[in-house]
């Protein structure tokens, strides 16, 4: 019960005043001057950091270039494990940390590349780009560039489908996969292990020689080519496909670049 590990990670972390009926699913935003402990876990009371506390709902990175290289790579174990294992010269913890990473970030320092009113050098530029490892991005599921939001989008007259909409499609992916692996340790395709990709992600030949060519074009890894695979999943979810089509994973892949 999510409830249950939300109560005992609260106890843990020494917070008081929490009752079962009130908890609801976490959502963390720490500032981009949090420090490696603070994220990770750990000090004198051994306490669950950020990623802990964030077990079961959001951890949101904002302004992500800002963020301490150092507390930056504190988060791939468990983006790849589910959890964190804190070593400290005393005593070893393992603190769950299963939870939805999401993370902003401006194209460049003064936040206006590619515009000419850039003041960023290109030499700046990269500097500020490469504080995001490789390593790391692999672990993200969807990479988007985003757009100005224009004066349309701002007085609600887009043509755009509604938060509503979106909701009820994600509700019904949702129960999909959950129906899908009802009989396994894990309930979305976000968490499907790679052993059991080939059952779950079906490819016909044609599809694998697109997927062949879109691993070497965009120069994919291993967990990178995962990664695609389960976006194809949940994207063929989401508009109610039995199968995974080409359409689906150059999309997955249009979310990569």
């Amino acid at each position: 019960d999510e409830k249950l590990e939300l109560m005992k990670i609260y106890s843990v972390s020494g917070r008081k005043n929490f009752s079962y009926d009130k908890i609801i699913r976490p959502f963390r935003s720490p500032h981009h001057t949090v420090t490696a402990i603070a994220m990770s876990g750990g000090g004198n009371a051994v306490t669950p950091g950020e990623i802990t506390m964030a077990h079961n709902g959001v951890l949101f990175l904002d302004e992500l270039p800002e963020f301490k290289r150092d507390v930056l790579e504190v988060l791939r174990q468990p983006l790849e494990e589910g959890h964190i294992n804190v070593v400290r010269n005393r005593y070893q913890e393992e603190y769950p940390a299963d939870f939805l990473f999401a993370a902003a970030m401006n194209p460049c320092r003064c936040g206006y590349y590619p515009s000419t009113r850039c003041t960023c050098s290109v030499s700046s530029i990269r500097n500020y780009l490469s504080k995001i490892s490789q390593p790391l991005l692999d672990r993200f599921d969807i990479c988007v560039e985003t757009k100005k939001i224009g004066i349309t989008e701002l007085l609600g007259d887009s043509l755009d489908e509604d938060s509503a909409s979106i909701r009820a499609r994600v509700v019904e992916a949702s129960e999909i996969q959950n129906e899908r692996y009802k009989n396994k340790s894990y309930n979305f395709n976000s968490q499907v292990p790679s052993a059991d990709i080939e059952e779950y992600c079906r490819m016909s030949s044609e599809i694998k020689q697109f997927v062949t060519e879109m691993f070497v074009k965009l120069e994919l890894t291993a967990r990178g080519y995962y990664r695609i695979l389960k976006v194809s999943r949940t994207i063929a979810d989401l508009s109610g496909a039995k199968d995974i089509t080409k359409e689906h994973i150059a999309e997955a892949c249009f979310f990569r670049t």
